[in-house]
């Protein structure tokens, strides 16, 4: 269904994404300080955990080709799990983090 060069990008997509959260964070942290910078780094990776529990979950076994109806089960699971893991990392991350408000 796909080859390994396609789990590579994933993981090259996935890899931009974490430098692109550290970078901001880094960025909050010498110009804003230290709590908009924890602020930064937690609410990346709400965004990143997610996302690579959905393609973990979607691209894992990689061994022979599945039928069409599988793949989209297997798509839309992938999916949920994804959206539940978001909105329960974004309740935890506002409830015991005290993450920065914009005012």
């Amino acid at each position: 269904m796909f080859s390994n060069q396609d789990v590579t990008e994933l993981g090259h997509v996935l890899l931009a994404q974490f430098v692109a959260v550290l970078g901001l964070a880094l960025a909050c942290l010498a110009i804003l300080g230290s709590d908009y910078a924890k602020s930064c780094l937690m609410g990346g990776m709400v965004s990143l955990l997610p996302t690579w529990l959905f393609a973990w979950l979607l691209f894992y076994d990689q061994g022979s080709p599945i039928p069409a109806e599988a793949f989209v089960r297997a798509f839309f699971r992938s999916e949920g799990l994804k959206l539940l893991l978001a909105a329960g990392l974004f309740l935890l991350f506002v409830q015991y983090f005290n993450p920065i408000w914009w005012v």
